[in-house]
C-alpha cells in the first residue's frame, strides 16, 4: 500500500490578500500522493457543477438498477444487512447539498481541483459497487462537509489556522488515496480479473484505507480556531453566561454566506430518513368518518398534543450536544435498521433533561423529512392516563402514525384489511371490535415496512409498566430484525436494569451533566430575563452585576437539571427584600426534593381555603382515573360556603371576575407544581418528578387520596342538607362533576382499602342506606346509570367512557345498576367486602341473582368473573351455591375460566364445582379458557379432570374453539391430552375448517400432521379447502392441496365469490 507523503504547507502571510482562502487544498493533497496513485486522477477539465451533475445522474441510474434487481441487500463488515439503494440515496443527498451551495453563489469553483474527488466517483458493476459503496458514501459526505469547513474557518488569520490547514490537507490526501484504490478496483471487471478469492483481500485493504480517513485532527483544530475567534476560553460553567453573550454578538456580525454555510453544515448531521418509492396509493374503502373510527381502533391517545405540550418553551439550539454526538449522527445516517438508546441514571437529572431532548429529536427528524414514515410516543405513568404506560397502547399509537398521517388520506393496505376483517367478524358475532395486541401491531408494522422505511421514537420507556415493558422491547427487536426496509428506533429511558440488559448491546448514548451545560445556560438566561421583564423577580429591579451573579449561581447549582432551575426561581419569586433574596440564592438546596420541600412549605403557609384547594388539587391529579377537564377539577376542589355564595349573589365585580378564572387561582396556589394545558383544557403535573415527590410525602398515601375523592364524588348525590344559594351553587358544581362521580366513586372507594375513616364511612352509609341500597341518593345513582347506559352492552359503555373495549369498568357499572336495586350488586361487581358485613344478611342474600338486559347472574358468578377472590371465598363460606346457574346457564367456574382467574378456578373446584358443567355464554370451563388462550387455566382444568372432547351447548369442542381463535399453544396441549382431531360439530364443523377459514396456517399444519381428515365434509363451508378458498388464504389452500384436498365446482365457486382470482387459477391446476 502506498503511503502519503508529508504535507508541505506554504507559509501563510497575515495579509488579507495571501491567506488560506487562496490555497487549493485539493491540489496540495494531490501532490502528496505516490506517482502510482496520482495516475488515477486526470487534470480537471470540467467545471465543478458539471462533474457533480454527472455524479448525480450516475447515482440515480444505479438506484434504478437496484430497483430492477429487487432492492438488493448486502452485508457489511459487521454482518449487518444494508440496503444498497439507500446508500446510493445518501450519496445523492450529499451531491445535492454541494450543488445547492454552488447554485446560491456561496461556493465558487475557481481552480477546478476541488472537482477531482467527485470526478473519480463512478459506478461500475453492481456486484463490485456493493463492496465499496459505503466507503464512497462516507467520502462523499466528507467532501461536502469539509469543503464547507474550509470556507468557514480558513480565512480568519489566527494562529490555529495553520494547523487546521494541514489537518484538512491530510484528510483530503487520505480521501484521494482511498479513491485511487477504489478506481483501480472498480475498473475493468475486477471480479473477473482477480477472482472471488482475492476480492476479500482487496476489500480489506479498502477498509484499512477508509480507517485512515480521520476527522479527529480536523475537529481539534476547528475548536482551536473557534476559541481564538471568541478571544477567550471558558473552562468553567460560571463563565457560560458571558460566553452566551459573546456568541450572540458574533452571530449578529456573521455574514450571509457564513450563515448559509453554517446552516448547511448543521443540516448534514441531521438524521437521514429514507424515502420509500412512490408506489401507487391503493384507495381504501373508508370515508372520513370511517377512517376516524379506524384511527380510534388503533389508538385514541392524543400523542400530538403531548409533543406540542413538551415543545413549549424549547429554546433554539436546545439539545445541540446530542445532535452533534457521533453515535446519533451514525444512527441517523445509517442504511442499517438499528436501535439507538439514550439513557441516564435513575435520578431527577434524567427526568429534567428528557423534555428538551425528546422534543429536539422529534423536531430534528421531522425537519429532516416531513413526508417520511415517522412515529413517536411519550410514555408516562399516570392514573388518569394509564394507557400511556401499556405496551399494547404504545404499539397501537405507533401503528396509527405509520398507517396513515391524516384522516383525509387512505389507510395503508395491511391495516385497512385487518380492520375490515375484524369489523366483519364483530358484526358476524354481534360482538365488540377486537382490539390489537402487541403482537398484532408488531406484525402489521412489519407489513408496512416491507415498502416504507420508518423511524420510531419512544421516550421515557422506563415509565412503561415494569412487568410488561419486555413485550415492547421484544416487539422493537422483531421489527428491526424482520422489516424489509430500513427501520430506525430511538429510545430514551433511565438506566433501569431490565432495560439496560436488553439494550446495552445497541448503540447508546449516556447522558451526563456536562452534556447539556450550554442548554442549561441558555435556559437560565432566558428565564431570568423573562421573570425580570415581568417584574416577578425583585419587582424587576435587578442590577446588571447581580443579574450576572444570579445567572452564574443557577447554572452552577443546576447540575444538568432544568427542573431544579424552574423550582429555584419559583422559590425565589416570593422574596422581595434584596438581602433576603441574596441569602436564599446562596442557600438553595442541591437536590430537587429540597426545593420541592421549600415550595410545599409555602403551600402549607397559605391561608386555609387556598391551602385546601392546593392540596385537594394535588391529590385529585394523583389518583383521578381519567383526565379531568379544568371545569371538572375546579368543581371537585372548590368548596362552596356561605361567604362564596353570598358574594356570588351580590354580584361583586372583583369577586365574580376571580370566580370566572379559577384556573389562575389553582396555578397560583400550587406554585409551579401544576401547569395548565391550554390545548386540552386540563391541568397536569408540571413534571413527572412532582408525582414522585408527592407520593413520598405523608398524607399522600393511596388511602388518603382515594378517600378524599370518594367523599367528593358521593357529595354529588348528598345535597339534601344544603339550602338556599349554597345549594344552588353546589348543584351547579355537582352537575359538572357528575359524569365522573357516577362512574368512578366505587373504584375510588375500593382503592381506599381497609383503613377507612369514620367520616368516610358515615358518608357511605348516608349514600347507600345500608345493604338494601334503598336510600334516595343510591336509588338516584342507579337511575342515572340506567338512564345513561342501561341500553348498552359493557363494551359500548367502555367506548362511551373512552376505555378499551375489554376494560371491566363498563361491565361492572351495568351489573351495579342491575335489578333488584341492592347494594350487593355493586359490592360483587367492584369487590367491596365491607358491603357484605351487614348483620341483616341471610342465606337468601348470598344466593341472590341479578338481572340486566335479560341476563341473569348470581353474585358468585359476578365475583368470579371480575376476579374478586376474597369476595368469592366469603360468598362460598356463607353458603353460596357453587354450581348455581343463571338464565343462560352461566356458572361461576366457566366465568372465572374465561377471564383466566385460575386462583378462583381452583377455589371453586375445591368447593365442589362441576368441572364439565355447561353454560350458554362460555360452553364449559375448558372451552371458555381455550377460546381466550389461557394456557395456565387450560392445564389446571385438564389436570383436575376436564373432558377434553366435551362439546357443550355450542357443539364445539375446545379444540375447534382454540383452532378458530388461533391459539397454537392451546391446540398443541389439547391434542397432547387426547383431543379428537376429527371431532365434528358446531359452526365450522371441525377444527381444521375453523383454522382454514381464519387463516391460521400453523394450526392447519399441526392438525394435518396429527391426522386431520383433509376432505371431511361438515360445517358452514362444507370442507376446509372451500373455507380457505372463500377467504383467499393462499398458503393454506396450497397446504391442503398438497395433502390431497379434492377440488370441485363448489371450491371454485367459493374462491370466485370471495373475489380471489389467484386462488381460482391455482385451483384450476388441480381440477
Amino acid at each position: 500500500m502506498s503511503s502519503i507523503a508529508p504535507i508541505l504547507v506554504p507559509e501563510l502571510s497575515t495579509s488579507s490578500g495571501n491567506n488560506a482562502a487562496n490555497i487549493d487544498l485539493w491540489e496540495q493533497a494531490l501532490t502528496t500522493l505516490s506517482a502510482e496513485d496520482r495516475k488515477q486522477f486526470k487534470d480537471p477539465s470540467s467545471s465543478m457543477l458539471d462533474v457533480l451533475k454527472n455524479v448525480q445522474e450516475a447515482t440515480e441510474s444505479r438506484k434504478n438498477d437496484c430497483l430492477s434487481k429487487g432492492w438488493r441487500l448486502y452485508r457489511n463488515k459487521n454482518g449487518e444487512e444494508v440496503k444498497l439503494r439507500h446508500v446510493l440515496e445518501k450519496i445523492s443527498i450529499w451531491v445535492k447539498e454541494f450543488i445547492k451551495i454552488i447554485d446560491m453563489g456561496v461556493l465558487l469553483d475557481q481552480s477546478g481541483y476541488a472537482a477531482l474527488p467527485w470526478a473519480t466517483i463512478g459506478f461500475s458493476d453492481i456486484d463490485e459497487l456493493s463492496n465499496v459503496v459505503e466507503g464512497i458514501e462516507s467520502v462523499s459526505s466528507l467532501i461536502t462537509r469539509y469543503t464547507i469547513v474550509e470556507k468557514l474557518y480558513l480565512y480568519q488569520n489566527c494562529d490555529a489556522e495553520l494547523g487546521l490547514l494541514e489537518a484538512i490537507t491530510k484528510l483530503y490526501a487520505a480521501i484521494l488515496t482511498y479513491l485511487a484504490k477504489v478506481k483501480v478496483y472498480c475498473t475493468g471487471n475486477a471480479w473477473k480479473r482477480f477472482g472471488r478469492s482475492l476480492i476479500e483481500a482487496i476489500r480489506k485493504q479498502n477498509d484499512e484505507l477508509r480507517a485512515k480517513i480521520s476527522e479527529t485532527e480536523v475537529e481539534k483544530w476547528t475548536k482551536l480556531v473557534d476559541v481564538e475567534r471568541e478571544h477567550v476560553l471558558f473552562p468553567t460553567t460560571s463563565n457560560l453566561a458571558h460566553h452566551m453573550i459573546v456568541q450572540r454578538a458574533m452571530r449578529e456580525d456573521t455574514t450571509t454566506r457564513d450563515r448559509i454555510l453554517g446552516d448547511t453544515l448543521i443540516g448534514l448531521n441531521k438524521p437521514m430518513v429514507q424515502m420509500s418509492d412512490q408506489i401507487s396509493i391503493i384507495q381504501d374503502k373508508f370515508n372520513r368518518e370511517e377512517r376516524l373510527e379506524v384511527f380510534r381502533w388503533m389508538s385514541a391517545i392524543e400523542y400530538r398534543s403531548h409533543h406540542e405540550d413538551l415543545s413549549k418553551g424549547l429554546l433554539d439550539e436546545s439539545g445541540k450536544w446530542l445532535l452533534e454526538n457521533q453515535h446519533f449522527i451514525e444512527w441517523g445516517q445509517s442504511s442499517v435498521s438499528s436501535i439507538l438508546w439514550l439513557h441516564g441514571i435513575p435520578a431527577p437529572h434524567m427526568l429534567s433533561l428528557r423534555p428538551w431532548i425528546r422534543a429536539t429529536v422529534i423536531n430534528t427528524v421531522f425537519d429532516a423529512n416531513s413526508d417520511s414514515s415517522i412515529a413517536f410516543f411519550y410514555c408516562a405513568r399516570s392514573t388518569a392516563e394509564p394507557e400511556r404506560a401499556k405496551p399494547a397502547e404504545i404499539m397501537g399509537a405507533l401503528l396509527r402514525q405509520l398507517a396513515c398521517s391524516k384522516p383525509d388520506l387512505p389507510v395503508k393496505e395491511p391495516v385497512a384489511k385487518e380492520y375490515e376483517a375484524r369489523r366483519n367478524k364483530a358484526e358476524e358475532d354481534c360482538s365488540a371490535l377486537k382490539k390489537l395486541t402487541v403482537q398484532d401491531c408488531t406484525r402489521l408494522i412489519i407489513e408496512l415496512t416491507k415498502i416504507h422505511p420508518a423511524t420510531i421514537i419512544i421516550d421515557a420507556l422506563d415509565e412503561c409498566e415494569e412487568n410488561k415493558r419486555h413485550e415492547l422491547l421484544e416487539a422493537l427487536d422483531e421489527i428491526i430484525s424482520n422489516s424489509a426496509e430500513v427501520v430506525k428506533v430511538f429510545v430514551s429511558s433511565r438506566g433501569d436494569i431490565d432495560i439496560k440488559l436488553h439494550l446495552e448491546g445497541s448503540k447508546n448514548i449516556s447522558i451526563s451533566v456536562e452534556n447539556n451545560t450550554s442548554d442549561i445556560a441558555r435556559f437560565v438566561q432566558s428565564e431570568v430575563d423573562r421573570l425580570i421583564s415581568k417584574r416577578l423577580l425583585l419587582d424587576g429591579k435587578v442590577s446588571p452585576n447581580f443579574k450576572r451573579k444570579m445567572i452564574e449561581t443557577l447554572i452552577d447549582g443546576a447540575q444538568g437539571m432544568f427542573r431544579w432551575v424552574e423550582m429555584s426561581l419559583e422559590a425565589l419569586k416570593r422574596i422581595k427584600f434584596l438581602p433576603d433574596f441574596k441569602k436564599a440564592l446562596g442557600q438553595l438546596p442541591s437536590e430537587l426534593s429540597g426545593l420541592y420541600d421549600i415550595i410545599y412549605a409555602q403551600i402549607d403557609q397559605t391561608e386555609t381555603h387556598g391551602r385546601d384547594v392546593a392540596v385537594q388539587t394535588l391529590k385529585w391529579l394523583l389518583c383521578a382515573q381519567r383526565l379531568l377537564s379544568a371545569e371538572e377539577l375546579v368543581a371537585a376542589v372548590y368548596k362552596v360556603d356561605e361567604d362564596m355564595s353570598s358574594d356570588s349573589d351580590e354580584g361583586s365585580e372583583s369577586e365574580n371576575e376571580q370566580l370566572q378564572s379559577p384556573e389562575n387561582d389553582i396555578l397560583r396556589l400550587c406554585r409551579n407544581l401544576v401547569v395548565f394545558d391550554s390545548e386540552q383544557a386540563i391541568f397536569r403535573f408540571a413534571h413527572q418528578s412532582v408525582r414522585e415527590y408527592l407520593l413520598k410525602r405523608p398524607h399522600y398515601t393511596a388511602t388518603e387520596q382515594h378517600a378524599l375523592v370518594t367523599e367528593r364524588c358521593l357529595d354529588v348525590y348528598l345535597t339534601d342538607s344544603l339550602h338556599g344559594s349554597i345549594a344552588r351553587n353546589m348543584e351547579r358544581q355537582n352537575d359538572v362533576l357528575k359524569s365522573y362521580a357516577e362512574v368512578y366513586w366505587p373504584v375510588h372507594y375500593k382503592n381506599v382499602g381497609k383503613h377507612r375513616s369514620n367520616e368516610l364511612e358515615t358518608r357511605v352509609s348516608r349514600f347507600t342506606g345500608g345493604v338494601e341500597g334503598r336510600s334516595l341518593p343510591y336509588v338516584q345513582w342507579i337511575s342515572d346509570i340506567r338512564c345513561k347506559y342501561g341500553d348498552l352492552r359493557g363494551w359500548n359503555v367502555n367506548r362511551r367512557l373512552g376505555l378499551d373495549w375489554d376494560d371491566r369498568l363498563g361491565y361492572r357499572i351495568l351489573v351495579a345498576a342491575s335489578r333488584p336495586d341492592t347494594l350487593l350488586a355493586a359490592a360483587s361487581a367492584f369487590g367491596i367486602l365491607s358491603f357484605f358485613e351487614g348483620p341483616e344478611l341471610s342465606s337468601t342474600d348470598w344466593n341472590q341473582c341479578q338481572t340486566s338486559q335479560n341476563a341473569k347472574f348470581s353474585l358468585l358468578s359476578i365475583a368470579a368473573r371480575e376476579g374478586h377472590y376474597h369476595l368469592a371465598r366469603l360468598l362460598l363460606d356463607k353458603g353460596a351455591h357453587v354450581n348455581a346457574r343463571d338464565r343462560y346457564h352461566e356458572n361461576a367456574l366457566a366465568a372465572a375460566s374465561y377471564e383466566d382467574h385460575n386462583h378462583i378456578v381452583q377455589l371453586l373446584l375445591d368447593n365442589g364445582a362441576e368441572i364439565n358443567s355447561q353454560s350458554e355464554d362460555y360452553g364449559n370451563a375448558l372451552q371458555a379458557a381455550s377460546s381466550k388462550g389461557h394456557g395456565h387455566t387450560v392445564l389446571l382444568l385438564l389436570d383436575q379432570g376436564a373432558d377434553v372432547n366435551t362439546q357443550g351447548t355450542s357443539n364445539e369442542p375446545a379444540l375447534q374453539v382454540a383452532s378458530s381463535e388461533g391459539h397454537d399453544n392451546i391446540v398443541h396441549v389439547l391434542l397432547d391430552r387426547g383431543a379428537d382431531v376429527n371431532a365434528q360439530g358446531g359452526y365450522y364443523g371441525s377444527a381444521l375448517q375453523a383454522a382454514s377459514h381464519k387463516g391460521h396456517d400453523g394450526i392447519v399444519r399441526e392438525l394435518l400432521d396429527r391426522g386431520a381428515d383433509v376432505n371431511a365434509q361438515c360445517g358452514r363451508y362444507w370442507n376446509a379447502l372451500q373455507a380457505a378458498s372463500r377467504r383467499g388464504h393462499e398458503r393454506i389452500v396450497r397446504m391442503l392441496l398438497d395433502r390431497g384436498a379434492d377440488v370441485d365446482g363448489h371450491t371454485l365457486r367459493a374462491a370466485s365469490s370471495g373475489g380471489h382470482d389467484h386462488i381460482v387459477q391455482l385451483l384450476l391446476v388441480y381440477v
